[in-house]
């Protein structure tokens, strides 16, 4: 009977979308065995063909360039730090001077507030996405002298990265603002 509902879903569904569904029911009937209200799980031993997922695309150095000459100074240490660094949005806009040794050219996640959230429209800090993301994050010598040079024009600053008010950033008005402007090169829009 799976294999047949399988058959269907392929029907109207992409491949890893059954994937996916697959996925979950073998999770969920494999508890509803551990609970002893089946005898086993049909979907153990059937296979779904997923095929290998595309790589997701990558901005080359010139493209990064390119955007970030289409930005403020301010954001373009942003939009550059992201590219190179490979920081979660959080990660960068929750970025503390405190946690930034450009002596050493590395930036330490902070496991209790290394992330900027934004919880019904209430930005907070808290812990990074995942225990992996606790960690030292090395920076190349063009980006700590890009740091330095945004250290050294707000030497008071408590976060790295800030709004043009000197506040947090929100992802959606930074997306609105700037991001979208600037991949759309439109000197209209600033």
């Amino acid at each position: 009977m799976v294999k047949g509902w399988v058959k269907t879903l392929r029907r109207s569904l992409s491949e890893s979308s059954v994937g996916d569904v697959v996925t979950l029911l073998s999770m969920i009937l494999g508890e509803a065995v551990d609970e002893e209200l089946i005898g086993s799980n049909p979907c153990l031993r059937l296979r779904v063909n997923v095929g290998d997922r595309p790589e997701r695309p990558h901005a080359t150095p010139d493209e990064i360039d390119a955007l970030a000459a289409r930005v403020t100074r301010h954001n373009a240490v942003l939009v550059t730090a992201a590219a190179y660094t490979g920081m979660r949005w959080g990660e960068l806009t929750g970025l503390q001077w405190s946690r930034t040794n450009l002596d050493a050219g590395e930036i330490t996640i902070d496991p209790e507030v290394g992330a900027l959230h934004e919880i019904n429209g209430v930005l907070q800090l808290g812990p990074p996405k995942t225990p992996a993301s606790i960690r030292t994050v090395y920076l190349p010598t063009f980006l700590v002298e890009a740091l330095t040079e945004l250290r050294r024009r707000n030497p008071t600053a408590r976060f790295v990265f800030t709004g043009t008010d000197g506040g947090l950033h929100r992802r959606s008005n930074f997306r609105r603002r700037v991001w979208l402007p600037a991949l759309a090169g439109d000197p209209e829009l600033g």
